[in-house]
């Protein structure tokens, strides 16, 4: 039988108390991994008692002698890797027993092409495990799956299956951003590989709410503009409602936060462009209102909207 020889990444750092659960759904795969690279971005915490409970000659305990972020852990695992394919998990989430399995069987029916990325769906696991909601990711599949990923944020680190030698093609994982970083990888992966979605939950995602990249708000609305700004922004051939799209999603995550930077680079699009339909949409879309109630709502709307351009608006962002 063929056996695919599968490195799994981890990065972490201060997780002791989570680590556990982790390595357990990893070690527990039904189609065995070949090494799980444990990357310790300079914890200060009581990791290597933990891991000293595991005798499992498959873990490799990796650690950076100063904190370089989860990226750059990440980027460690690949560099030290032994085999040809390549999972990520957090050291904080859980696999289902057949994820590994699952994604093997799909890349089997591509004969194991290595510019492939295998993905997954997910549940959120949220409020210390009280809550349990379907995570159900968007449908990223087929050849051409770049156009879509410049749209929406697609797979999550912990359901990717891909080759080592595609993570090398495109240099590997970008350092610099602060959250959304499996959206950049996606993006770029996309440019050079077919993407197979197995439409299953194979991944259990822990929202914690201090300590993560997913935890910190602010931080998850930076990253989102870094990848916007580097992918988007650049991409001449982007259409301008899909630049608009990740202003109002920005505007609305910033809105909430109250963080001015995000709102005023939103009211100044709007500004730019003379699209008064598109207006209408984005105040309906903030005010929480179906884009099909055009009644009274809209009619405000459309009061609102011309307002804005008699007063000639824009003047306050010169």
């Amino acid at each position: 039988m063929f056996v695919v020889d599968i490195s799994v990444i981890i990065p972490v750092f201060n997780r002791a108390h989570t680590i556990g659960r982790c390595l357990d759904s990893v070690l527990g795969q039904t189609y065995p991994v070949t090494e799980v690279l444990l990357v310790d971005d300079c914890s200060t915490d009581d990791l290597e008692s933990v891991l000293l409970g595991y005798n499992d000659t498959r873990i490799k305990h990796i650690r950076h002698d100063r904190n370089l972020g989860a990226q750059a852990a990440r980027n460690t695992g690949i560099q030290s890797s032994n085999c040809r394919w390549v999972a990520f998990q957090d050291s904080d989430d859980e696999w289902g027993s057949q994820k590994i399995e699952k994604q093997v069987a799909a890349l089997s029916g591509v004969k194991f092409e290595p510019f492939t990325v295998v993905h997954c769906n997910a549940t959120k696991v949220l409020n210390g495990g009280k809550s349990h909601i379907p995570y159900i990711l968007p449908t990223v599949e087929g050849s051409n799956c770049y156009d879509l990923l410049l749209k929406t944020p697609g797979p999550m680190y912990q359901g990717i299956l891909t080759s080592k030698m595609a993570l090398n093609s495109i240099g590997r994982l970008d350092e610099t951003l602060v959250s959304h970083q499996e959206w950049d990888t996606s993006i770029r992966l996309a440019k050079r590989c077919n993407y197979i979605h197995v439409q299953e939950t194979l991944v259990t995602y822990h929202i914690q709410s201090e300590g993560t990249i997913s935890g910190n708000k602010e931080n998850q609305i930076i990253g989102y503009e870094q990848v916007f700004d580097k992918h988007v922004l650049q991409n001449d051939a982007v259409d301008e409602n899909t630049i608009f799209n990740h202003y109002l999603s920005l505007y609305i995550k910033s809105s909430q936060l109250n963080l001015n930077n995000a709102r005023s680079r939103f009211w100044k699009l709007m500004l730019n462009y003379d699209k008064r339909e598109l207006y209408k949409i984005s105040l309906l879309k903030l005010l929480g209102k179906p884009l099909t109630e055009l009644n009274k709502t809209g009619r405000l709307i459309n009061l609102i909207v011309e307002a804005m351009f008699r007063v000639k608006f824009r003047l306050l962002f010169r």
